[in-house]
């Protein structure tokens, strides 16, 4: 199983987005780093901005998920956090405004 995964990440790493993504941020070397990330973005239809990361995390995907949900504990931990509000609940699902401080 642990090869199966192996086999699977090399092959997601070496991947890049096909289109007009931007990379914004690089860290480290995911054959050799665990702690390796990678962000790109690209203009999407409303005028905002689509994100796409690749990287790993020691949590699951239900941590990351309620950390990055969570605005008031959010705004404290992410850096270039602007702005991070509710700006519409509708059916269970909430839309949410975040802005984001460029990075150098």
């Amino acid at each position: 199983m642990e090869e199966e995964w192996e086999s699977c990440m090399r092959l997601v790493r070496a991947q890049e987005p096909d289109g007009d993504w931007e990379k914004l941020y690089t860290k480290g070397d995911f054959d050799k780093d665990p702690d390796s990330m990678r962000v790109w973005r690209r203009p999407g239809s409303n005028g905002l901005y689509e994100y796409q990361v690749l990287g790993t995390a020691p949590f699951s995907a239900a941590v990351i998920t309620g950390v990055v949900n969570d605005l008031e504990y959010h705004k404290e931990w992410d850096s270039h956090c602007k702005a991070l509000h509710i700006i519409e609940k509708q059916s269970g699902s909430e839309s949410i405004y975040w802005e984001v401080e460029e990075w150098d």
